[in-house]
C-alpha cells in the first residue's frame, strides 16, 4: 500500500498595525488544491483531489529588528504553526 499527498496553497494575509511595532497580528484567507493517490496489491487504485478554503488567525513578536517568533492556527492545509521568522528588507 502506498500514498501520496501533494498539497498546493495559496494565502493571503492582512496585518493589524499595532503602537507597538514589536507585535504584528494577522488574518489570512486563501484557497488550497490536495491531490491524493494510492495503491495497493489488489489491483485497484484510489485518488481524490479537491479544493478546500484556507483561513487563519496568528501573530509575529519581533524580537529582533530582522527576527520574529511566529505562530498561526487555522483550518486547511495545516492546524497550528509554529516558529521563527526571519525579515529580508
Amino acid at each position: 500500500w502506498s500514498e501520496k499527498w501533494i498539497p498546493v496553497q495559496v494565502t493571503a494575509n492582512y496585518h493589524f498595525k499595532l503602537a507597538d511595532p514589536k507585535i504584528d497580528p494577522f488574518l489570512g484567507l486563501g484557497l488550497g488544491y490536495e491531490i491524493i493517490s494510492c495503491s495497493n496489491d489488489f489491483g485497484f487504485g484510489c485518488g481524490s483531489s479537491a479544493i478546500y478554503f484556507i483561513g487563519r488567525a496568528g501573530v509575529r513578536y519581533f524580537f529582533a529588528p530582522k527576527m520574529a517568533l511566529y505562530a498561526d492556527a487555522g483550518a486547511g492545509g495545516a492546524a497550528v504553526n509554529v516558529g521563527v521568522m526571519l525579515k529580508l528588507k
